[in-house]
């Protein structure tokens, strides 16, 4: 349980998973690593992200001070939570956990984890998609600008210009 802290000003900070600070590279790891107290988090994505969104509603809610790491792929998922009145890390991890985010979630987080994960992945397939065919266009764009464009008509003109501008300045 987390007291409510009145003698600070309250702010949530955010923060990207990795950056170059005035320090040097700051990491969640390098974070974390000087708390006095870190809580993996495991479980499926949807659990994980349901549980950091929940806690950190209810420090907001609390008043209490926090940094949010936020993952550099998608910034509504929270990869991690500091809450430095009481040196606690809560950090998501895939690997090794005291805490399983699943059994907190609601079950239609838990039931439903196979479809949203097919759909999810049925996006990121359409976004690759799209991503081609721009780059096909842009390339298509590019060879009707080349063809269009006279290259040596520019550098013809550029030269008179710049010639007629040293016999004003002569």
């Amino acid at each position: 349980i987390i007291p409510r802290v009145t003698e600070e000003i309250y702010t949530e900070k955010i923060r990207l998973v990795s950056a170059f600070s005035k320090l040097g590279f700051t990491s969640l790891s390098t974070v974390f690593n000087t708390s006095d107290k870190v809580i993996r988090l495991g479980g499926n994505k949807y659990s994980k992200t349901n549980y950091m969104n929940t806690l950190r509603s209810a420090l907001r809610r609390r008043g209490i001070s926090h940094t949010t790491f936020l993952s550099p792929y998608d910034t509504n998922d929270a990869e991690g939570v500091y809450i430095p009145c009481c040196g606690l890390g809560i950090i998501s991890s895939d690997k090794e956990y005291e805490v399983n985010a699943d059994l907190y979630c609601s079950d239609f987080c838990s039931e439903n984890f196979e479809e949203m994960s097919a759909l999810e992945n049925k996006f990121i397939e359409q976004a690759k998609n799209h991503l081609n065919e721009a780059s096909e266009n842009h390339f298509l764009l590019e060879e009707i600008y080349k063809s269009a464009m006279d290259f040596d008509k520019n550098e013809k003109l550029a030269s008179s210009v710049l010639e007629r501008c040293r016999k004003i300045l002569s």
